[in-house]
């Protein structure tokens, strides 16, 4: 919010307790005095004078702006006037009020003046209600050397006449020329009587006589309907608000008795201003609540004038007026505008204006009255800035430990004003009208960050249309997409997973569907049996498609042996039968690249290239080059090739992690495919309160739009595809929004299509098993059927194994978030003796619930284990096993249900079971899903398992996988 002054200011520290009820004082960031109400449209602005920090006089340098339009939510427009903007002026910024006249905004000062050593009043004009402020004539408006000469107080009649009272102990009348800034004819002094303001004046007053009360200071003049009114600070010290009335502006007056009474508001002044907003009418006036008699703030009351237009008696209270309007959280709300805070200072700079400063750990603002609608937001962002470690912004509904909407991770961004908006998704539901608090965390002691706005979006994913990110909030790591024609297809990565290599299909590059996988399964090694080994981690990894001359083409490298092999598999049809055509050396993160005049080439490693021959049977011997060589900002990995070529140039799209950075993605571009190459980087953005995001490629719309999916690491979930528009810039492909961001809400970019998932309910109705399903390793086939028992799923065991990281025939499925939930329904009844079989929280660090038969008896067991892998061969050299649930089961029948919550800062998995499907009990509560790329490299997964401690035999029926999703 734009000021024109710099200042810190000193914040009060009330407790949370009193925030609850407390409004006033309305401004807590710093101390304010002096309230000169203005309204202009649906907005009213409140001028005031500001004390220094533990003064010990009025020692005042400056004037301040705030402003509301619902009376509870109070924006700090800064000082756009000080005592330095009037040269005449050395000190006492006194109290003020500004007026609007004929577009233009004059405010009435008092300071003290260096020509005549007396108090002068000055007036500075602007062209919006908060300046910027000059001084209107470079002198003073009045200056007679007279100390009476402060608390100014304006008013414009109905017939156009301005005038302007001030005064201390006396009371002057000036009328103003239409201009407002030169006083027309001779200043009066108003005589104080007994009948007018309840004593004469000062010096008129006999020390013998105890007045009905006495003028002191402080005067507001006001008009409603046909009546004047003077309001003002009377009794002398400690002081109270009294009033006179009048026909006339200019007199006589009437005395008409108090209106705020003397009593505890912990100041020995008072100084008052009224005004009508909205239907209601306001007084104002300030205490010393927070910072005693000479560190005062501003209050408010409401109040109804009586029917004969005199004023009723007004008390100061805590809790101040009730709110007449909302807030919209879909705007940007200036940090500055808040209903209370703690612990927090504003400043200002000339770029950024008004922001929030000094917050510490515990700090917050509270915001009132915040109106969401009917319609869930779906993602809040905020500007922020830190010169440290910075911390975490928590926005809570409700109170100060309310419940949790959204958290958002506040990075370093290299100093206190070097802005950086930070985002992250709304984490829960969230409609209809709530208080907000914003609550700072980091380390105690610290200066965590500054503020400078927020907003929320509202979620419009339902609307017809509209898709949010991550497009696949699920673990399909590694994408490449190819279009052809109008149907878009992507190969992942699932590593040790059979069947492997997924081809997704798409219609809008949103609504995605598995429909085949490149190979069934992988034997060059007896460790994909989970023989002599495993391949946990390695096995198919980042799988290349391409479409050329009528086939589909996919080339991977297995990482199980760094000296393997590379295959190139070749299919008429994507949803087809995948042979191998060739086998090569071994190519890491390789991509296939076909030029326009038919030559295949392998683009592999870190920038290095070699020619396939015309039958793509191998690599011509002799055809190696390096394209590029790494520039001093790229300290680490850089691998992940994918290479397109658009408008006659070669674009070659790599991950970069390097120091300094967040996980990014780099192009580099070249006329000819062998360079010379030059490079940019083309996304580098954090997202969603996880990080960067990086590895992926671009792909075109039939219409000749572009767009990128590249994936981002989100912790227990696993790796996970975002959606972004491509803008070509000079030639290079930008993969963000127009703000340099990775959007959360965005267009679908082909619309009319049906929506289409990953993961979904199975019944096992078909003898075929559905295409979402996945074995852990290579599966035994005589141990599992669709087909001995139709509409259930039979898990046999084949042989002996110690633990679910060796038992074959392990059925996993993705997970997604922001939450899902699965169920299973198993039959029990022909487990034998040592059986173990149930539902896992897959991963190196695994939650599982279990039923084990011992002996004739059924048990549910609920255990997390943790598994260790050799580097070499991924060989299981041990489980650690921790069990925490242990409980007999009389049936032959259980539900075992897991429901994921992967929202940030979560990452937990809850297991529950049931004898009856419809009462449920939690054996494992918030088991936190890590994902660890050092062993299984991906993400949690659901798992079906049956294995034999002791004998083999047995068996389990599957005859459901119920899923949901948030």
């Amino acid at each position: 919010m734009k000021s024109n002054n710099n200042i810190l200011f000193l914040a009060t520290a009330l407790a949370s307790s009193t925030a609850a009820l407390a409004q006033n004082p309305i401004i807590q960031t710093q101390l304010t005095t002096d309230p000169a109400p203005l309204v202009c449209g649906d907005r009213i602005y409140v001028y005031t004078g500001h004390d220094e920090d533990h003064a010990d006089f009025f020692w005042m340098n400056e004037w301040r702006v705030y402003s509301s339009t619902d009376m509870v939510n109070w924006t700090d427009h800064g000082s756009p006037l000080n005592q330095s903007s009037f040269a005449w002026a050395d000190d006492r910024a006194w109290a003020a009020q500004a007026i609007e006249r004929n577009g233009k905004y004059y405010w009435y000062v008092c300071a003290h003046s260096k020509i005549t050593g007396g108090m002068a009043i000055g007036v500075a004009v602007g062209d919006t209600p908060t300046g910027p402020f000059r001084d209107a004539l470079g002198k003073p408006l009045f200056d007679n050397g007279s100390w009476d000469n402060i608390d100014p107080t304006v008013l414009i009649d109905t017939d156009g006449q301005a005038y302007l009272y001030w005064g201390n102990p006396h009371l002057y009348c000036a009328r103003l020329n239409d201009d407002m800034i030169s006083i027309r004819g001779e200043v009066e002094r108003i005589e104080q009587r007994v009948e007018g303001f309840g004593a004469p004046d000062m010096e008129k007053r006999d020390k013998n006589v105890k007045y009905k009360d006495c003028y002191t200071e402080g005067p507001w003049i006001s008009k409603r309907g046909n009546n004047y009114y003077m309001l003002y600070a009377a009794g002398g010290v400690p002081e109270h608000i009294a009033y006179s009335m009048s026909k006339t502006p200019t007199g006589p007056w009437k005395y008409m008795g108090n209106i705020m009474p003397l009593q505890d508001t912990g100041s020995f002044t008072n100084h008052c201003g009224v005004a009508d907003f909205k239907g209601h009418s306001y007084f104002f006036y300030h205490t010393g609540k927070l910072g005693g008699g000479f560190g005062r703030s501003v209050a408010v009351e409401e109040f109804t004038y009586q029917p004969d237009g005199t004023f009723p008696i007004i008390n100061a209270t805590a809790e101040g007026v009730r709110p007449i309007g909302t807030l919209c959280p879909y705007n940007r709300v200036e940090a500055e505008t808040m209903a209370w805070s703690k612990g927090v200072k504003s400043e200002w700079n000339e770029d950024t204006g008004v922001y929030i400063s000094d917050i510490h750990n515990g700090d917050y603002i509270k915001v009132r009255e915040v109106d969401f609608g009917q319609q869930q937001p779906l993602r809040f962002e905020a500007r922020v800035a830190s010169a440290l470690q910075g911390g975490w912004l928590e926005v809570r509904t409700d109170s100060v430990a309310g419940p949790l909407v959204a958290q958002v991770k506040v990075p370093y961004t290299g100093g206190w004003e070097k802005w950086q908006t930070v985002e992250t998704l709304v984490e829960r539901p969230l409609v209809g009208k709530h208080d907000l608090y914003f609550v700072f965390k980091g380390l105690k002691g610290l200066k965590l960050f500054t503020f400078d706005w927020w907003r929320f979006d509202q979620n419009q994913v339902a609307a017809e249309g509209m898709m949010h990110n991550p497009v696949l909030w699920s673990d399909v790591p590694d994408p490449d997409v190819i279009r052809v024609g109008d149907t878009y297809y992507m190969v992942s990565t699932t590593m040790h997973l059979m069947p492997g290599a997924p081809i997704m299909a798409s219609k809008d590059l949103v609504n995605w569907e598995i429909v085949n996988y490149i190979f069934p399964r992988l034997t060059g090694s007896p460790r994909y049996d989970m023989r002599e080994g495993t391949v946990y981690g390695r096995g198919q990894w980042a799988t290349s498609l391409k479409y050329h001359n009528g086939k589909f083409y996919a080339l991977f490298a297995p990482n199980d042996n760094s000296d393997g092999e590379t295959y190139l598999c070749v299919a008429d049809r994507a949803e087809g039968e995948w042979t191998i055509h060739s086998r090569m050396r071994h190519f890491h993160d390789a991509t296939l690249m076909f030029d326009d005049d038919g030559k295949g080439y392998i683009v592999y490693g870190t920038g290095e290239i070699m020619q396939l021959n015309d039958d793509l049977t191998d690599v011509v011997e002799g055809s190696h080059h390096i394209l590029f060589k790494r520039d001093k900002t790229e300290t680490n990995l850089l691998e992940g090739s994918r290479m397109i070529k658009h408008n006659g140039k070669y674009y070659l799209l790599m991950i970069s992690l390097t120091n300094g950075h967040p996980r990014r993605e780099v192009c580099y571009r070249a006329d000819h495919i062998y360079g010379p190459y030059e490079k940019k980087v083309i996304l580098e953005t954090e997202f969603g309160g996880k990080g960067g995001v990086g590895q992926g490629t671009i792909v075109d719309t039939p219409d000749g739009r572009w767009y990128a999916i590249i994936f981002q690491d989100r912790d227990g979930v696993g790796r996970t595809p975002t959606l972004e528009p491509v803008r070509w810039l000079d030639g290079w492909p930008i993969l963000t929004d127009w703000d340099g961001k990775i959007p959360y809400l965005m267009p679908v970019p082909v619309k009319g299509f049906e929506k289409k998932s990953i993961v979904y309910s199975d019944h096992f109705d078909s003898d075929k098993l559905a295409l979402q399903w996945q074995w852990n390793h290579n599966p035994v086939d005589e141990a599992w059927s669709l087909t001995d028992r139709k509409g259930w799923l039979r898990l046999k065991t084949s042989r002996i194994a110690p633990h679910i990281f060796l038992a074959p025939n392990t059925l996993t499925n993705r997970t997604e978030g922001p939450a899902c939930q699965g169920t299973i329904h198993l039959d029990l009844s022909n487990m034998k003796d040592g059986d173990v079989a149930g539902l896992s929280a897959f991963q190196g660090d695994a939650a599982l619930l279990s039923v084990v038969k011992k002996g004739k008896r059924l048990y549910i067991v609920a255990t997390k284990e943790s598994v260790e892998l050799t580097d070499k061969d991924k060989a299981v050299v041990g489980v650690k096993r921790e069990e925490v649930f242990r409980r007999e089961l009389k049936g032959k029948e259980v539900w075992l249900r897991m429901a994921c919550d992967f929202r940030l800062g979560k990452d937990l998995a809850t297991l529950s079971y049931s004898a009856d499907g419809k009462h449920w009990t939690d054996a494992i509560k918030d088991f936190r899903m890590i994902y660890d790329y050092r062993r299984l490299f991906m993400g949690t997964r659901f798992a079906i398992y049956n294995f034999a401690t002791r004998q083999t035999g047995g068996w389990v029926d599957v005859d459901s996988f119920d899923y949901q999703r948030d």
